[in-house]
């Protein structure tokens, strides 16, 4: 929704240093002066709801910008249209009168449909103040009216300052102006224009515009009528209860001035300035700087910075010798001078490294200062000294935290070779669920990021032990970190099946015992139901396979039923040796 900003101060809303100018296109919707001369029969109250007016260019003008402003009595109309194309209002305005009646003002960027539009001829529609007028025509506070601002750039124009400042200013009074960085060359070309609204050609008292204290006249406007119902532009008298006027300023202002003070004012009648628009042959460079570019290390506290030194919006060449200033923090950190004048419109670049303490917090406020020293001097008048500073924080990136991750351990099954999956690795090593996690077998490949195992590759029988997997850690910031763990094997409990079958199909031939050859060195016993040894081994000798080999058996080969057998591991891990019974069969 919008609100109405009751007599808003009139303030700057636009600059534009360059070759530019400035047009007025506008016109009344009152149909005649709106206040009452004695002896004269007061005016109709009547008010049109459309109006049109001719935009006039010169040659080699390119319109940068538009804008429309319309206003009235009441509390407003914020719905027009532009040659048939609706317009909302972008800002509002609003002002009291003397008498407590209220009055409007709007606001709208025509700048796209003015370039684009054919025709020159524009006409404002749909402002209709036919019901609100009857009451303000009896003390002649009726009126209506609308007006576009065009600034336009011309290469055959001089190089200048424009400003265009707006609000909804109420005189009786005075609004005044003051002008700064200035470095005028010339009074010639240079202008004032403004958009007023309620001015009476027939109140004379006091009304005035002064330029450094000097009052500013031209034909249709003497030193005691600002606000007359004229247009400058078109030589109209008849711009009924509104002012269109633009008055040159050769005399008022001279080459070498800094800064001037703009002044309008009213002893009686009852004004409401909308619009200011200046034009000041003013010669002035405007430095800027920015970062263009940076580089940072991981775990190192040096910046590459490229940057960049401009004189964008001005209107005189940037000299050569221009500091600029390099904090961390606040603190200068570096500076860097620029070799070569930069032109209007112009920017070179530029690079410094910078060493940037440890024991600041990171983040790091990284600041740039352009024509400043390290005492806070300036060296070069500027259009405006306002922008002289960059400000960007930087973060200074690390290696990445991670987990350690626990070794894979699996069971011996021969030789010290065993059988993994490593998967879990990828998980458990993250410290921050954004890191990547690659697993490598070499710390050459993991450093260089050849050769990484798949995803989904992890399950391997590992051919020696211990084996170690290389984990290379990488953060968002593209910073790594590198940890290592190992594949295991340890002496598991063997299994012992027991059955053993002597029908030599290849089943169950021999006593099976899972982990045992090539893991320990054993010694096996094998006794019957009687508890007589019938078989001794041991690693040596290999495995029981149903015959007897002691010699006071009577014969090798053991009759079907129920052994027994008494497994020594003989190693530390297994002190007591593994018992149970065997199924023999033939």
């Amino acid at each position: 929704m919008l609100q109405l900003a009751n007599a808003q101060q009139i303030s700057l809303y636009q600059q534009y240093n360059g070759r530019y100018g400035f047009t007025f296109c506008g016109n009344t919707l009152n149909l005649t002066e709106n206040n009452n001369l004695p002896g004269v029969p007061a005016p109709p109250c009547e008010i049109l709801t459309e109006s049109s007016q001719e935009l006039v260019l010169q040659d080699g003008d390119n319109i940068v910008a538009a804008y429309l402003y319309w206003a009235g009595s009441g509390t407003g109309d914020f719905e027009v249209s532009l040659n048939n194309t609706i317009i909302n209002a972008e800002r509002t305005f609003s002002a009291v009168g003397n008498n407590g009646a209220a009055y409007f003002a709007a606001f709208a960027d025509v700048t796209t449909q003015v370039i684009n539009e054919t025709a020159t001829t524009y006409t404002l529609s749909g402002l209709d103040l036919t019901e609100v007028i009857p009451n303000y025509c009896p003390f002649g506070g009726n009126f209506g009216g609308w007006a576009i601002v065009v600034v336009v750039q011309n290469d055959s124009l001089p190089q200048c300052q424009l400003n265009v400042y707006d609000g909804m200013q109420r005189i009786p009074g005075s609004v005044n102006i003051l002008l700064t960085n200035l470095n005028v060359v010339s009074g010639i070309d240079s202008q004032i224009g403004f958009l007023a609204w309620e001015g009476d050609k027939n109140i004379a008292v006091g009304e005035s515009l002064t330029i450094n204290s000097i009052t500013v006249q031209n034909t249709l406007n003497p030193t005691t009528n600002a606000f007359n119902g004229t247009n400058s532009l078109t030589g109209s008298t008849t711009l009924y209860n509104m002012d269109l006027d633009v008055y040159d300023l050769e005399g008022f202002v001279n080459p070498g001035d800094t800064e001037a003070t703009i002044s309008l004012s009213s002893s009686q009648d009852f004004v409401m300035l909308n619009c200011v628009v200046t034009k000041l042959i003013n010669e002035l460079p405007d430095a800027t700087v920015q970062i263009m570019d940076y580089d940072v290390s991981c775990n190192i506290r040096t910046l590459d910075i490229t940057y960049q030194v401009s004189n964008l919006n001005s209107t005189a060449t940037l000299p050569a010798g221009v500091i600029v200033l390099f904090k961390a923090n606040g603190s200068v950190i570096g500076t860097a001078i620029t070799n070569t004048p930069i032109p209007v419109a112009g920017s070179i670049l530029g690079t410094i490294t910078l060493e940037v303490s440890s024991q600041l917090p990171n983040p790091v406020s990284i600041e740039l200062v352009v024509d400043q020293n390290e005492l806070g001097q300036t060296f070069v008048q500027e259009l405006n000294e306002d922008n002289n500073t960059y400000v960007e924080e930087i973060s200074f990136p690390k290696s990445p935290n991670f987990n350690n991750i626990s070794n894979a351990i699996s069971c011996n099954v021969g030789n010290g070779s065993g059988f993994f999956d490593f998967s879990y690795a990828r998980t458990e090593a993250k410290a921050n669920e954004d890191d990547e996690v690659a697993l490598f077998y070499s710390y050459e490949d993991a450093l260089a990021g050849t050769n990484e195992i798949a995803v989904g590759n992890e399950s391997i029988l590992s051919n020696g032990s211990p084996t170690t997997i290389y984990v290379r850690i990488r953060n968002t910031a593209g910073c790594e970190t590198f940890t290592s763990f190992n594949l295991t094997t340890q002496r598991c409990k063997p299994k012992v099946y027991n059955l053993v079958a002597t029908d030599e199909d290849g089943f169950y031939d021999e006593l099976i015992v899972e982990g045992l050859e090539d893991i320990f060195q054993y010694d096996l016993y094998i006794y019957n139901r009687y508890g007589r040894k019938v078989w001794s081994g041991n690693w040596r000798t290999g495995i029981w396979r149903g015959k007897s080999n002691v010699q006071a058996w009577q014969s090798d080969e053991l009759p079907e039923g129920t052994y027994y057998y008494v497994l020594h591991l003989n190693a530390e891990e297994f002190p007591e040796p593994l018992t149970g019974f065997i199924h023999l069969t033939r």
